[in-house]
């Protein structure tokens, strides 16, 4: 951890160069190829959920994650939900910190993703402002995007100094547990199940799912099944008791109340209002 006093030091040695800055809303399903930079690169995940694999490893990304890249980090993205998602970008280079390596942002490690937390809004408007300031280019805009640049990068070291590599390790264990989820929301009892079979507390899973994905383990679970509950009432004729059995409620009452209170509606007027939704569409054309 960076002391107090270090604010008294010349952290820069050099005043880092931006390369390039951009945004962009990719699409559910979308994935770019593996590629590595010669220098870092800086990415601001605004909207949205998804993916980032660095180096064989893979880690979940939510709104208000800072991804940081060294140079030379093998990394792509995957978009693997419905959210609406924007991702700036930036590339920097001619980079020296007091006490770290050449060209580097982080110290010791590769990749690190960081939560902005109650920094999220401030660095929503440094982003906009840097690309604004390019596109347009007003003037003085370069002595401007220079200075955002450099707040930027500060905020980087502040994110990533101090208690990430903790955080970056619950990133893992919430990969491993949501994967379990997925695998197998429909034969799940209970999340204290969940929580034996993984060796977990429980207590820490509730609180690492809420601030990782902004919701409880129980609540994604049932959002699962609902999920596919929907998928089912639409795309085939099975009455509601095997739907149920299907998305793991053996009591199909306790099923329809869940989906009720989720849907604010019945299995069954979702499936009527489906159809009728269908019919119409249908007609349109």
């Amino acid at each position: 951890m960076e002391s107090a006093s270090s604010d008294n030091k010349k952290i820069f040695l050099k005043k880092p160069k931006l390369l390039y800055i951009g945004s962009y809303k990719p699409k559910a399903g979308w994935m770019n190829s593996v590629h590595s930079h010669d220098f870092c690169e800086i990415m601001f995940l605004k909207e949205g959920s998804g993916r980032f694999k660095a180096e064989e490893k893979e880690y979940p990304v939510t709104k208000g994650d800072l991804i940081v890249c060294n140079r030379g980090v093998n990394h792509c993205e995957y978009i693997d939900d419905t959210e609406p998602r924007q991702t700036v970008f930036l590339g920097v280079s001619r980079i020296k910190i007091n006490g770290y390596p050449e060209d580097c942002l982080l110290k010791d490690s590769f990749v690190k993703i960081a939560a902005t937390g109650v920094f999220y809004d401030q660095l929503c408007q440094y982003f906009e402002q840097l690309l604004l300031e390019k596109e347009v280019k007003s003037p003085y805009f370069g002595i401007i995007s220079e200075s955002l640049l450099l707040i930027i990068v500060t905020y980087v070291l502040r994110l990533t100094s101090d208690g990430a590599d903790k955080y970056f390790e619950s990133k893992k264990t919430y990969v491993e547990v949501k994967e379990f989820l997925d695998n197998n929301f429909t034969t799940i009892d209970t999340i204290d199940n969940v929580c034996r079979s993984l060796y977990i507390n429980k207590f820490y899973l509730t609180h690492l799912f809420k601030d990782t994905l902004g919701i409880p383990p129980l609540k994604y679970l049932i959002q699962k099944r609902v999920s596919l509950a929907k998928k089912l009432l639409v795309t085939t004729d099975k009455p509601i008791n095997d739907i149920a059995k299907a998305c793991g409620y053996l009591d199909i009452a306790y099923f329809c109340r869940v989906f009720k209170k989720v849907e604010n509606m019945t299995p069954l007027d979702y499936r009527k209002k489906m159809s009728v939704s269908a019919r119409y569409d249908k007609d349109e054309k």
